[in-house]
């Protein structure tokens, strides 16, 4: 039997087995999408934070850009599903045309992969970051803000449909504690952008950096940072991270808001930059120069933390400027009278006089008690206690007057000082 022979034979074969099969299958509808996944590493991004690694977390999404020799581009939207808690490492999994994975589409190599997916457009990163951010329970960031973004390789997804890559943050992060559980808000203020729409193009590495050549959509030179969501103060026992813009500072200013104790400003005038991908923390130490330092060990390992009063009070130089800022703190006050005889009691400091002249001891219920603690050490350092402490009196007439004081003491939560009586008007004995 020659070739002939055989080549007919077999076709006659295929066509017979072939009219067996259904119509469907003979005439399929036509593919027009591949399935493509993406194994991203978070070792180089933030989405969240469990102590000091960081992690992807289930329903996170990133969008895949791939941009054609016309320099029009494809976006597609790719979503992970984490089983359980986060990971370090997902998958991303979405479709992309099939006309981008031909060999011959004319799209380049290079693909760009963002996160969060909705800050990549056809036309490039669109992305604003807040200037007033809300922390999340766990003190990660706030939610959708760490922009990052990585490098993929289109030669490789068109092998098997998969590839992988490491995301890299756009903006830096500023790390912090705080010491007691009074701190409502974090404020940083800059001589450059620290939140805003900012320029932002891919580097040769895939990263997305500030276009220094290209004007803001709009610009913040400070950021602030809130509590997560029905919290009124940060807790104590939690890392919270602030996303900033990187930049070049001239000078930074943090402002710390306490409930108790009201507003607190450090700033530095040493020159700053911010870099991206890179982590920060506050450093309040009263000889430091600076006002932010990098953090170049374990993120798990940092020791910053907010000012308490006692390290309010060592940024102060004058006695004065203490004892008033202690003075503004007392929040919760109430006022006890009465003679050292104990003659006459009076309420909420409702005086009320005998026509004896005599000294008066004031007991007054202070919250919080370090307050009245911490005064009470300044005032001795001062010397003499009644050139810097002093008791107001207001009469029936509307005038005031100042009493001298001439003792101080602290027993638990209660001041008590003695004021002279030689400071009484003399019309309140007549």
């Amino acid at each position: 039997m020659n070739k002939l022979n055989i080549i007919l034979i077999a076709t006659a074969a295929l066509t017979l087995a072939s009219s067996c099969q259904d119509e469907a299958e003979l005439n399929p509808p036509e593919q027009k999408y591949g399935t493509v996944t993406i194994t991203a590493d978070a070792a180089g991004t933030r989405t969240v934070l469990d102590g000091g690694a960081v992690k992807w977390e289930d329903g996170d999404e990133i969008a895949l850009r791939f941009t054609h020799n016309t320099k029009e581009a494809v976006v597609g939207m790719f979503a992970t599903s984490i089983e359980s808690g986060s990971a370090a490492t997902a998958d991303f999994t979405g479709t992309v045309a099939l006309d981008v994975l031909r060999e011959d589409s004319g799209y380049e190599d290079a693909v760009h992969a963002v996160y969060p997916y909705d800050a990549l457009t056809g036309e490039g990163v669109v992305f604003a970051l807040p200037a007033s951010q809300q922390a999340r329970e766990n003190g990660a960031f706030a939610e959708r803000l760490n922009l990052a973004s990585a490098a993929l390789s289109l030669a490789d997804i068109r092998k098997d449909g998969k590839d992988s890559g490491t995301f890299l943050n756009a903006l830096s992060i500023l790390r912090f504690s705080v010491t007691g559980s009074d701190v409502t808000s974090v404020t940083l203020t800059g001589t450059a952008p620290l939140a805003g729409t900012a320029p932002v193009v891919f580097s040769d590495g895939g990263r997305l950096v500030i276009d220094a050549d290209a004007d803001w959509a709009d610009k913040e030179m400070n950021v602030t940072l809130t509590p997560a969501d029905g919290s009124e103060c940060f807790a104590e026992d939690i890392v919270y991270n602030l996303l900033v813009w990187p930049g070049t500072h001239g000078s930074l200013t943090a402002t710390l808001n306490f409930k108790e104790y009201g507003a607190f400003d450090k700033t530095s005038a040493a020159e700053f930059t911010f870099e991206p991908s890179k982590y920060y923390t506050l450093d309040f130490n009263a000889d430091s120069e600076t006002l932010v330092k990098e953090i170049t060990g374990p993120l798990d390992a940092m020791d910053s933390e907010l000012p308490g009063l006692e390290d309010r009070l060592d940024a102060l130089e004058t006695s004065a400027e203490k004892i008033s800022l202690l003075l503004n703190q007392i929040q919760s006050l109430a006022l006890m009278t009465e003679y050292l005889d104990n003659a006459v009691y009076a309420p909420y400091a409702q005086l009320t006089y005998s026509k004896l002249k005599k000294d008066i001891k004031l007991d007054f219920i202070v919250r919080p008690a370090k307050a009245a603690e911490l005064l009470l050490e300044i005032c001795a350092e001062a010397g003499n206690l009644s050139d810097v402490l002093c008791a107001r009196i207001d009469y029936k007439d509307g005038g005031l007057g100042t009493l001298a004081v001439n003792d101080a003491t602290l027993d638990g939560d209660i001041l008590t000082v003695v004021v002279e009586a030689d400071g009484i008007s003399n019309d309140l004995y007549e």
